[in-house]
């Protein structure tokens, strides 16, 4: 299923909105090497919600370092993730 996911976001390259909610996603690298690379090509995207997906801090680290080099996102939504470093926290 995630593949199959990751494989059809592909073709989207002018989102203005990216949305997962309530899914766990699978374990890094995950995140990090199928879809932050997708969305890196989206120079429109206002907004990244990834809200109940069990993130891991492995993709929390690549999330703030994509988060870092995106000049168009404006909101970001990673309600109920477990951020256990501090360094993470400062990088959001």
């Amino acid at each position: 299923f995630y593949e199959y996911f990751a494989h059809g976001i592909q073709r989207r390259t002018s989102l203005k909105a990216f949305k997962i909610i309530n899914y766990h996603l699978p374990e890094s690298p995950w995140l990090a090497t199928k879809i932050l690379p997708i969305l890196e090509q989206n120079k429109k995207m206002k907004i990244l919600e990834l809200s109940k997906c069990s993130l891991t801090a492995g993709d929390l680290k690549k999330l703030t370092e994509f988060i870092s080099e995106n000049k168009t996102l404006s909101s970001l939504n990673i309600s109920h993730s477990i951020i256990e470093s501090e360094d993470t926290v400062k990088a959001l």
